[in-house]
């Protein structure tokens, strides 16, 4: 009774501490926007599937400012979180913005679910692909999580725009290849292990790319990681004592 009572306190700590960051809002917000200005411009299979590809980043922008932030701010020290608490309220923030992240993204989802079938468009893959993003929207707030433990006030967020800027810069040089990556990739077939490894470091950076159907195996490489990631923020967490201010 008592851990129900902490995870529902928690809960609303983090949820109120997310709806009091304008900016983590405005951001979550993007995918649906985006979704919606491609649903009026454009027809409703391309709106389903630009949020497909779209709505892990709500995860991964939900995964800003999470954990150097707070440790450092001496809010943690708060009587609420005596014995150790604190410990519990960190490590269940990953499980509240997953579900924070979650809320919205199923919401959309079903609606244009229930507008693809009353038009006769909606395809069974689109669920499939929808618990693929799912994978890769918790894969995004467990690696934010874990690098906002080195990096302060949401540039977890930005390092990880700018190594998937850097993975999309790297197939515009495998152009260059008379048969490159870029060609594999377009196949979903790899000749070899090298380009197999490559492909899964690539995946790393744009995991968003393992929604689509032929890459559906590769989704295992993300669990892998993600066990990895909350393995080492439990190891952080579990060892974490609070400096006085």
């Amino acid at each position: 009774m008592f851990a129900k009572t902490r995870f529902k306190i928690n809960f609303l700590l983090i949820q109120k501490k997310v709806f009091r960051s304008k900016g983590l809002c405005f951001l979550s917000l993007v995918p649906g926007l985006v979704v919606f200005y491609i649903l009026l411009t454009d027809s409703l299979a391309t709106a389903i599937n630009f949020f497909l590809f779209l709505f892990p980043y709500t995860f991964l922008f939900l995964s800003g400012d999470m954990m150097k932030d707070e440790i450092e701010s001496g809010v943690l020290e708060n009587i609420m979180f005596l014995q150790g608490e604190y410990r519990a309220y960190l490590l269940q923030k990953i499980l509240v913005l997953t579900i924070l992240a979650l809320l919205p993204s199923a919401a959309i989802f079903s609606m244009l679910t229930i507008a693809g079938l009353l038009k006769g468009i909606f395809s069974w893959i689109y669920l499939l692909q929808f618990l693929a993003g799912l994978v890769v929207g918790i894969y995004y707030v467990t690696l934010g999580s874990w690098l906002s433990f080195y990096f302060r006030g949401g540039s977890n967020i930005l390092i990880i725009i700018m190594a998937q800027i850097m993975a999309i810069l790297s197939l515009f040089f495998s152009l260059q290849k008379k048969i490159g990556f870029l060609d594999y990739l377009e196949k979903g077939h790899f000749p070899n292990l090298l380009y197999k490894i490559k492909f899964i470091i690539f995946t790393l950076a744009l995991p968003n790319v393992l929604i689509a159907k032929k890459f559906f195996l590769y989704l295992s490489v993300l669990v892998m990681a993600t066990s990895f990631f909350l393995f080492r923020q439990w190891q952080r967490i579990k060892n974490l004592e609070l400096k006085k201010q």
